[in-house]
């Protein structure tokens, strides 16, 4: 009986604790008010809290357009490909995760296909996006947002992850019209209801014998 409420405890525990894993400012509305857009490159590491401009140069979005959440957005193309990375913190080891985020495209200019490398440290993961501005329609006022997800399952505590321009401008060029990120959040996988029943009908059911041996 031990060994079962052992294993129901630890299950529920990790199901409330996982529910703690946070990722800061997902929105990007806490930080230097942009204006229109300001242009962040890695020496300007804290303009927008709890993130990190990691390479080449993104633009901060304010007004210039329609964020996904709140007042603020990021173009990931500034003068040159850029990253933007942060730690997300609180994590569960053994827990299955889905960090979910919105993309849209900088309508401005070619190529019309937004390449989005999002990576995670712990575990290693990779994963490419895509943003097609001709085919979705998007302008300034009505930036067509879509949210996709990264599924993972927490190695560690702790964990960088990192958004960042897998193209430039045009035909490979650096600049200047990349994809558009917004409203970046985590969310762990919930304990399947079955799967806390049947832990708890087999408690119930050790606790039973328990008492009918006594």
């Amino acid at each position: 009986m031990k060994r079962t409420l052992t294993a129901l405890a630890l299950i529920l525990g990790v199901a409330s604790a996982a529910q703690a894993a946070t990722i800061t400012n997902g929105s990007f509305e806490i930080g230097t008010d942009p204006g229109s857009y300001t242009t962040l490159n890695s020496v300007d590491s804290t303009s927008i809290t709890g993130w990190t401009v990691g390479s080449g140069s993104i633009d901060y979005i304010g007004s210039y357009w329609q964020a996904s959440d709140g007042n603020r957005s990021l173009d990931l193309t500034g003068v040159a490909k850029g990253s933007i990375f942060t730690t997300i913190t609180d994590l569960i080891v053994g827990t299955a995760y889905k960090v979910y985020f919105d993309l849209s495209g900088n309508p401005d200019g070619q190529p019309a296909n937004k390449k989005l490398d999002v990576t995670l440290a712990n575990p290693l993961t990779t994963e490419n996006y895509n943003y097609n501005v001709v085919t979705a329609g998007n302008s300034h006022a009505d930036m067509k947002w879509v949210t996709y997800v990264l599924d993972f399952v927490a190695t560690s505590s702790t964990s960088v992850l990192t958004f960042a321009a897998g193209n430039g401008g045009g035909n490979g060029a650096a600049c200047c019209y990349g994809p558009a990120l917004d409203n970046v959040r985590i969310a762990a996988v919930p304990v399947p209801a079955g799967g806390v029943l049947l832990l708890t009908g087999l408690a119930g059911m050790a606790a039973l014998r328990r008492r009918k041996a006594i």
